[in-house]
């Protein structure tokens, strides 16, 4: 790696690889991505997965669906750590300098939405429990989230008061709801059980930031942390949430979506808890937008990313056009999963007699990367109407994996994987 490659930048590394003197101790991505993962709206997902699955089912079926983000981020993080990749620049490494903008791109409008859903929860919460204006509320918040965006670090000082708020949320769950109905928070059954929706709830919530995950953890040390932040963030932090809203509803059917702390206290806790998890979630969303838009243009700088972004966010929040996340999170479940599978073959059965993963590939665009996405969309399209108790996501990603490995062997050097320098070298 030339030594230009090494100088330091201040837009947070976004195109270049994160020098060995910037990693982080491995608690610190660790804080972020669990923040991230754990949203206010998980436990009321939670919540109607077990009225959809029941339990024990319900549980099961969102750990199982987690231990597959664990598997299919925990790849792609280990060659995020190992090069200090950010995932925009995992994708040139694959798609190419050109083509990489699709997927980038893509996935930094959709997670663009997911901020600002955050806030336009936030703002829900504030309405609800203390009549403030819904739209405007929302809208300040998205403001506010964009500010610890700037930098990572301001990330790491968010999750300091975010994950105490997050672990009181849950004791008051389980000693005002759970424990108090123990047998049925485990035996609470429902007619004609889905337990797929459980795995797929389970991969949904997190799928595009679980292929992100480049932007989150290439601060490791060592690609073994990144493993280690991985499970952190999807056992720890997306299973756990889901699952305790989960048992928590079977324990109290008639549970309220705030869990009663409307009245609790002047419902002081119940608004700061929701904040401070959602920011805690919001500002790591708009991070991830935003490594997406700085690559996307040289003269694209960080700042400028973060303050466009954070506007549209307060617009779409305060107008609150991503009221309902279902049909975003259908969507998302079909579309996103492939270009994880295609990142994974890439690194791990194309590249792995090369000894060198250069984000500045030969070839302006990979055709086979996009087409193996296609192609694992209409296959994941296509699973969801024939078999629709199996999680379509699992089909995009297999499908996308196969695809591209078995057709990239056979195509070998066309695909351009060397880098130049080494080829003329």
């Amino acid at each position: 790696m030339s030594d230009e490659r090494q100088l330091p930048v201040k837009d947070e590394w976004a195109d270049r690889p994160v020098p060995m003197s910037a990693r982080l101790p491995w608690f610190k991505p660790a804080l972020v991505w669990l923040g991230f993962s754990t949203q206010f709206i998980s436990f009321y997902v939670g919540g109607q997965v077990e009225r959809a699955v029941g339990m024990p089912g319900a549980v099961i079926g969102i750990m199982l669906g987690c231990v597959f983000l664990c598997i299919l981020s925990g790849l792609i993080a280990w060659a995020s750590a190992k090069w200090g990749y950010s995932f925009p620049m995992m994708c040139k490494a694959t798609f190419g300098r050109r083509g990489f903008l699709v997927p980038s791109l893509f996935l930094a409008i959709l997670v663009t939405g997911w901020f600002a859903y955050q806030a336009l929860a936030t703002g829900d919460v504030w309405n609800k429990v203390w009549g403030t204006p819904a739209g405007v509320t929302s809208a300040i918040f998205a403001v506010l989230f964009a500010l610890s965006a700037f930098k990572y670090k301001y990330m790491v000082w968010v999750r300091y008061l975010a994950i105490p708020a997050l672990v009181i949320l849950i004791g008051y769950l389980f000693v005002y709801t759970i424990i108090p109905n123990w047998e049925l928070a485990w035996t609470h059954k429902v007619e004609n059980p889905n337990f797929s929706i459980a795995v797929t709830t389970g991969i949904s919530f997190f799928i595009i930031s679980s292929i992100m995950t480049g932007d989150m953890v290439r601060f490791c040390k060592k690609p073994l942390d990144s493993v280690w932040v991985t499970i952190v963030a999807f056992m720890l932090g997306n299973g756990v949430a889901l699952s305790v809203g989960a048992i928590a509803t079977a324990a109290s059917p008639e549970l309220s979506e705030w869990f009663g702390l409307v009245g609790v206290q002047l419902g002081i806790p119940l608004v700061l808890t929701a904040t401070w998890v959602n920011w805690a979630s919001g500002d790591s969303c708009l991070y991830n937008a935003v490594m997406g838009y700085t690559n996307s243009h040289p003269k694209m700088k960080w700042k400028w990313a973060i303050i466009i972004g954070g506007i549209i966010g307060a617009i779409i929040a305060g107008t609150a056009i991503l009221r309902s996340v279902v049909p975003f999170m259908l969507a998302i479940g079909t579309l996103v999963p492939p270009i994880g599978g295609v990142l994974v073959a890439d690194y791990y059965w194309l590249r792995k007699n090369v000894g060198y993963y250069d984000y500045e590939r030969k070839g302006p665009w990979n055709w086979l990367a996009l087409l193996s996405c296609v192609v694992g969309i209409l296959l994941a399209m296509l699973s969801l109407k024939l078999m629709p108790n199996l999680p379509n996501q699992i089909t995009g990603v297999v499908t996308a994996f196969l695809f591209y490995g078995i057709v990239g062997k056979a195509l070998g050097p066309q695909l351009g994987l060397l880098p130049k320098a080494k080829e003329s070298g």
